[in-house]
């Protein structure tokens, strides 16, 4: 049985996120440090889609924190 009432809400949020990053002054180097989702909040960037007219709503999730580095040289 298709679902024909919309439904899908979620709340405002916002989302913390981090970059630095350094570069050698003398040397073609650059060291950076980044940081996404940093409070790891939970939220949906979309729903609904044909599934919900289907009776089988789907659900897409935001991605959880990630931390990462990152090295760049440049000759």
């Amino acid at each position: 049985m298709a679902d024909n009432v919309q439904d899908e809400f979620q709340k405002a949020y916002g989302l913390l996120n981090l970059r630095l990053a350094w570069t050698s002054g003398t040397r073609p180097l650059t060291l950076e440090a980044f940081a996404t989702n940093i409070l790891d909040k939970a939220y949906i960037i979309d729903a609904g889609n044909i599934g919900d007219s289907l009776g089988l709503p789907t659900f897409i999730a935001g991605t959880p924190r990630m931390v990462g580095v990152g090295l760049t040289w440049r000759y």
